[in-house]
């Protein structure tokens, strides 16, 4: 789309498997799909003021929902080509490895490894969405004093 507000061309790889990914269980935001058509057009809003009109800050990343307990979670593409390792260090910390149980352990876990259908050489990572630790507000000192405990641990 060339329109303000469009898709750009890093966002086509999501448009182009959002039906894929909601077979699987992940529903993307409305953006995606294949018959979205901008709310701002028949709103006349600034298409930054809608929610479907901005675009992902990186394009390798994407919230999702997952359809079995609408929890939000965040898919990461992986191209395995380039990070040929990636899917056996998360696998070997986060899953089924030897690290998954270290009480150490605190690498975010990784749910579910899906392959793309349209592209072998691409995997996408489905993890928990975290937020920002500048976005916390802590409730008292010592909560804070906690996190930065676990932060150094």
């Amino acid at each position: 789309m060339k329109m303000s507000g469009g898709l750009y061309e890093d966002e086509y790889f999501w448009r182009d498997h959002q039906a894929w990914l909601a077979e699987s269980g992940y529903l993307l935001r409305p953006r995606y799909r294949k018959d979205w058509e901008p709310s701002w057009l028949k709103s006349k809003k600034f298409h930054l003021l809608c929610e479907d009109g901005k675009g992902a800050l990186r394009n390798k990343v994407m919230d999702a929902v997952r359809t079995s307990d609408r929890r939000i979670v965040f898919l990461k593409q992986v191209k395995k080509s380039y990070c040929p390792w990636e899917e056996g260090i998360n696998r070997m910390f986060t899953m089924s490895g030897p690290l998954a149980s270290d009480r150490h352990n605190c690498v975010a876990p990784v749910y579910e490894v899906l392959q793309s259908p349209l592209d072998k050489d691409i995997i996408i990572l489905v993890m928990p969405y975290l937020m920002r630790i500048n976005g916390v507000r802590f409730a008292t000192v010592g909560e804070g004093v906690e996190c930065i405990r676990q932060l150094f641990e």
